[in-house]
């Protein structure tokens, strides 16, 4: 499994990154293969698949939605809610 993470703060994809982590650890699940990037124009240079990705909403570049558009049209990922969004649920 491969996961993208796309956020332009390093603190979330972090913290997302180790939430991904213990879930699978916690689960006894094969660990995926986690990609990050700071911005959706680099999403979009780059990949050419993955399995699941979280993208914020607000970054430099291309947004949040029009990279999961894209994502979704090319049939290279299932986008998730913004990675901001999953963050402030887990700590709360």
């Amino acid at each position: 499994m491969r996961i993208l993470i796309c956020d332009d703060n390093v603190e979330i994809i972090n913290q997302l990154e180790s939430y991904i982590r213990k879930y699978f650890s916690a689960n006894k699940a094969p660990m995926p293969e986690i990609v990050s990037y700071q911005c959706g124009d680099d999403v979009l240079e780059k990949e050419e698949s993955v399995d699941f990705a979280f993208l914020d909403v607000e970054m430099p570049g291309r947004n949040g939605i029009f990279t999961g558009k894209y994502l979704m049209d090319a049939k290279i990922a299932i986008p998730a809610p913004s990675a901001r969004d999953l963050s402030t649920t887990f700590t709360h």
